[in-house]
């Protein structure tokens, strides 16, 4: 069996009635309620947290109440920015979402993702519309060894 360092529990005792970094961008293996190690994966979340609040005014989850706020980046899905307001386009939104996963193996994998992602809207500038396409695509199909590996992943892949 070979070691992966990304599923490993985080071994680091740690007190739980204590919470560091801020609370409205805290990833969920962040709130200690997890065992899983941190890693990279989790500014993803915090960037994606940062999005939705730019396009939308406003974070996610809006609570004053610790445990509420933790329980809701653990457990809550927050409404899509596309639906909130209907001039952002779905495929920003699904980037949005994408970053905001609540697995860390559901989010963008690299930044090298993101950034293929986001260079998709370059069509805007010579349309003026953003189409839809599947997200993180790039990165998929540079790690694929067969057809069949393809298809397998293209009905998990998610249309924005």
């Amino acid at each position: 069996m070979a070691f992966d360092p990304l599923t490993r529990t985080n071994p680091t005792l740690k007190n739980p009635n204590v919470l560091e970094g801020t609370l409205a961008y805290m990833s969920p293996e962040q709130t200690g309620r997890m065992n899983r190690m941190l890693d990279y994966r989790t500014d993803f979340y915090s960037l994606g947290v940062t999005f939705y609040e730019l396009l939308t005014g406003q974070v996610p989850f809006e609570t004053n109440d610790v445990l509420e706020l933790v329980h809701c980046h653990i457990a809550k899905h927050p409404i899509p920015p596309h639906q909130g307001n209907s001039k952002i386009p779905k495929a920003v939104s699904g980037i949005v979402m994408k970053l905001m996963a609540k697995k860390a193996e559901e989010r963008y994998q690299s930044a090298w993702g993101i950034k293929a992602d986001f260079g998709m809207f370059s069509q805007l500038e010579a349309s003026g519309t953003i189409q839809n396409f599947l997200l993180a695509l790039k990165i998929f199909l540079t790690s694929f060894k067969s057809p069949r590996n393809f298809m397998d992943v293209k009905r998990k892949l998610k249309l924005y």
